[in-house]
């Protein structure tokens, strides 16, 4: 249960870091900040709810069929996110 717990934190992390990004985009679109923000947390709430036990299984049967460490999950999702929503992705101006 311990170790499933440290792969649902994963998602959980990468749902955020989207949430994040996505409250950008969002409030681009959206004059209302109160209504953007609302959509965005129930999108995310959503997609939580619904897929965090079936992505929480398929990350850790991705990571024991490579015998891949979380730590680089994480390391590989951090560089993967700066450098598509860094580089290719800017921020509205």
């Amino acid at each position: 249960m311990a170790n499933e717990k440290k792969y649902s934190m994963f998602i959980f992390f990468v749902f955020i870091s989207l949430f994040i990004k996505l409250n950008y985009w969002v409030d681009f679109l959206l004059v209302n900040f109160y209504l953007a923000t609302v959509i965005e947390l129930l999108v995310i709430f959503l997609i939580i709810t619904l897929f965090d036990s079936f992505l929480t299984n398929a990350v850790k049967n991705f990571c024991e069929k490579f015998k891949i460490k979380l730590f680089y999950l994480y390391l590989v999702y951090i560089v993967l996110y700066l450098l598509v929503f860094g580089l290719i992705i800017p921020l509205p101006a």
